[in-house]
């Protein structure tokens, strides 16, 4: 998913770096957010 090599992807998760890391952030604030006790 990082690489832009094989990340060919032509919509909000391809291009640069910061669009091919957001499928990875996504993940971990939804993660964050169903198990949060706060």
């Amino acid at each position: 998913m990082l690489s832009p090599i094989t990340n060919q992807r032509s919509d909000q998760y391809g291009g640069s770096l910061e669009n091919r890391a957001r499928l990875i952030v996504d993940i971990i604030r939804s993660i964050r957010q169903a198990t949060s006790l706060a």
